[in-house]
C-alpha cells in the first residue's frame, strides 16, 4: 500500500512551490478552524484557493475613497435602548469561530469572559458592553472611532472556476449593534413589510 501511494505521488521536483505554500497555510488554517470547533470551516478551508493578489483589477473595481462626512447637527429622534438580556443574548448568537475585524477582537473573546473564572464579574461586563452599544445607538459614537468601527477590510479570494469573491468582516462592535438592532425592530417591521416581504422577523428567512 505504501509503495502504491509513493509511486502515485508526483516527485517533489515536479510539484510547484506555490502550491506547497498554498498547501500548508490552508492545512495551519484548518487547523486553527479545528481548535474553534468550526468543522465545517475546516473542510472547506482544505481547498481554499487562498487571496487573490492586489493589482490593478482590483484597484479599478475597488478604488479608494475617502469616509462620507456627517453633518453636524443635532437630531431629534427617538433612539433605540438595548436591555442587558437583549445584548447577551445577541453575543450569543454569533456562530462559533466567527472571524474578527480589523481590531483582532472576536465574539469568542467576549463569550470567553463571560464564563469560567471569569463569570465572576460577568454582569459587570455585561453592563459595560451595554452601555457601549447603547452609545452606538444614540448616535454618540464619536466620528473619528466610527469611522474605524464601522469600516471593514476587503479580502479578495480567488474563487476555483476563476474569478474574485470580496469578503469583508466588520468588527465585533459593528456586527454586535445590527444584531441587536434588527432584533429589536423585527417585529415592529411585519406591519410596514406585510405582504410585501414575508421573510422579515421569521427565523431563516430572507
Amino acid at each position: 500500500m505504501r509503495k502504491t501511494l509513493a509511486e502515485s505521488s508526483p516527485p517533489l521536483s515536479d510539484v510547484d512551490e506555490e502550491d506547497i505554500d498554498l498547501g500548508e497555510r490552508n492545512i495551519k488554517q484548518c487547523k486553527r478552524k479545528i481548535c474553534d470547533g468550526h468543522y465545517t470551516a475546516a473542510v472547506r478551508v482544505l481547498s481554499s484557493y487562498s487571496v487573490a493578489p492586489y493589482n490593478e483589477d482590483l484597484k479599478t473595481k475597488h478604488p479608494f475613497k475617502p469616509p462620507p462626512s456627517l453633518p453636524h447637527i443635532s437630531i431629534d429622534h427617538h433612539h433605540l435602548v438595548a436591555s442587558l438580556a437583549v445584548v447577551l443574548d445577541r453575543i450569543k448568537s454569533f456562530p462559533r469561530g466567527a472571524s474578527c475585524g480589523r481590531d483582532g477582537l472576536r465574539a469568542q473573546h467576549l463569550m470567553d469572559c463571560l464564563r469560567g473564572a471569569a463569570v465572576a464579574i460577568s454582569d459587570e461586563l455585561v453592563s459595560s458592553i451595554t452601555q457601549v452599544v447603547n452609545l452606538f445607538l444614540d448616535g454618540k459614537c464619536p466620528n473619528g472611532l466610527g469611522e474605524y468601527i464601522a469600516s471593514a477590510p476587503l479580502t479578495p479570494l480567488v474563487k476555483p472556476g476563476g474569478g474574485i469573491r470580496h469578503i469583508d468582516v466588520g468588527t465585533v462592535w459593528r456586527r454586535l449593534v445590527s444584531k441587536v438592532s434588527a432584533i429589536m425592530i423585527s417585529h415592529s417591521l411585519d406591519g410596514y413589510l406585510d405582504g410585501l416581504q414575508f421573510g422579515v422577523g421569521v427565523a431563516g428567512g430572507s
